[in-house]
């Protein structure tokens, strides 16, 4: 047994149709989930690179601090200083030498999740220090801002999904209509018990249906 419906109202064809852009907006989503991945991935780059940078500059600071410590201890021996000055100084390279950690905690933490980000296991993924961060490259004229918009994959992938939301709308319509089922039958039989040979038959037949009352689903 057959069974085909014609399509008067262009409700399967608009069925099907949402299916292709359904499909669309699916491949949208891979190619935003890839550029998502791609920003992330530089962005904890250029933190790590930002962290080096911080953490070397602290370094540096914390030798000027003890040089002048030592100066200021040197001056106090000597009565040229006070001894707040060596408290004061001593207190400057207590606070530098606190910030250290945290910089490398963060460090670590950022290589952390760029390893996971590259599928790499904890800390295979590690930097080198003589690496900075480049040169901006300018901005590329590509027009007014709406139509760089309309090449973000995320946003083409929304407007496939809302074309194929009304595409089911209109199917949702077309279901009140009447609908039209061809069905053909076909198969063998005897026509009495004694025949030694099947017959082959086959019919066509045709109904129409309508929904009268459907409790308000296609409303």
């Amino acid at each position: 047994t057959t069974t085909y419906e014609v399509d008067l109202w262009n409700k399967l064809d608009s069925i099907e149709q949402a299916a292709e852009l359904d499909l669309k907006a699916s491949r949208y989503d891979v190619e935003t989930a890839a550029m998502t991945l791609a920003s992330q991935v530089t962005t904890l780059w250029f933190s790590i690179i930002e962290q080096y940078a911080q953490l070397g500059l602290l370094m540096e600071q914390l030798e000027v601090a003890e040089t002048y410590q030592e100066l200021a201890e040197l001056r106090f021996s000597q009565g040229l200083a006070s001894a707040l000055d060596v408290y004061q100084q001593r207190q400057q390279v207590v606070a530098t030498r606190a910030k250290i950690p945290l910089v490398e905690a963060r460090l670590k933490i950022n290589q952390h999740q760029l390893a996971v980000l590259l599928a790499q296991p904890p800390n295979a993924v590690i930097l080198s220090t003589k690496d900075v961060l480049p040169d901006i490259e300018p901005i590329p004229v590509d027009g007014l801002l709406v139509h760089l918009l309309e090449r973000r994959p995320d946003i083409k992938a929304g407007r496939e999904r809302v074309a194929a939301a009304d595409l089911r709308v209109a199917a949702a319509a077309d279901e009140q209509l009447a609908v039209l089922r061809l069905t053909g039958r076909a198969g063998y039989q005897n026509s009495e018990a004694g025949d030694l040979f099947d017959l082959w038959y086959a019919s066509v037949s045709a109904t129409v249906q309508h929904t009268l009352a459907d409790g308000g689903l296609r409303t």
